[in-house]
């Protein structure tokens, strides 16, 4: 038998099964295959000293904030958040066919309605993040949510930018300012919640929260309990409510995959 030297691309062309050859060209297509790993993560990190790694870590936990009991004589305290991110991020990237934007539309559509029902027949408070832009596309998302007077709703970013792949103090703090604008204009108040679009910082982004005065942000997770946020070792007067853990579900996501089981829903 002779033995043929073939390419990958050629290998695939052989393949006797249609099936794996587009598995195959998937797979070839992913960066982490078709790429080095060292091109695909070059681990920084290995080549510094202790000194040079502490200076990287500049958002630590401080304090711990549990209190030594629950009103009422509670044994546990259950916070439940929604981000309300829908059609922002996808409109953020500029990605903007129609399936994609549909799938964030039904968070405004159904999504959301259906939580709020749910809220509302329990009697449960719970927070909202909203991006400013998903308010402006649906306004009515966040009459709804204040329309029992048990909810929160917190900023969420001005489209759920990415902060790290903005990499940009000045345009950072521009959307940071323009969405609580809006937000405080919408709700009749300035909102004291803060949590990061994808839970994502900058290097500028504690910094500003802090300069904002925000009560809280949700965006982080070196802890069960609550804490106050250091940053370069500093008390920054922010508290921390760890959000992992506890996975906020964004409405444009939850109950899709099943009809509602509940009438009532």
């Amino acid at each position: 038998m002779k033995r043929l030297n073939l390419n990958t691309h050629d290998r695939i062309r052989y393949m006797r099964k249609p099936c794996l050859q587009v598995l195959a060209r998937l797979l070839l297509a992913c960066p982490a295959f078709s790429q080095p790993q060292s091109a695909v993560n070059p681990q920084p990190g290995i080549k510094l000293d202790l000194d040079q790694l502490k200076a990287q870590i500049r958002v630590t936990a401080g304090r711990r904030l549990r209190p030594q009991s629950w009103p009422g004589g509670a044994r546990v305290a259950v916070a439940l958040s929604f981000d309300v991110d829908n059609m922002a991020a996808s409109l953020a990237r500029g990605d903007i066919a129609p399936g994609v934007l549909s799938r964030g539309e039904y968070g405004a559509v159904d999504g959301l309605p259906r939580i709020l029902r749910l809220l509302d027949k329990y009697k449960i408070p719970a927070s909202f993040f909203i991006p400013a832009v998903s308010d402006l596309l649906h306004p009515q998302m966040i009459r709804d949510i204040l329309a029992s007077g048990r909810h929160e709703v917190g900023v969420h970013g001005w489209i759920h930018e990415l902060l790290p792949a903005l990499n940009d103090e000045a345009e950072e703090r521009r959307l940071l300012e323009r969405a609580v604008a809006h937000l405080t204009k919408v709700i009749g108040k300035r909102p004291v919640g803060y949590r990061a679009p994808s839970w994502a910082f900058s290097p500028y982004t504690m910094g500003q929260v802090a300069k904002a005065g925000f009560l809280y942000d949700s965006s982080l997770m070196a802890s069960d309990d609550a804490y106050e946020v250091l940053l370069d070792g500093k008390p920054t007067g922010v508290i921390e409510l760890p959000i992992e853990g506890f996975w906020t579900i964004s409405p444009s996501s939850t109950f899709r995959a099943a009809r509602s089981p509940h009438p009532n829903w």
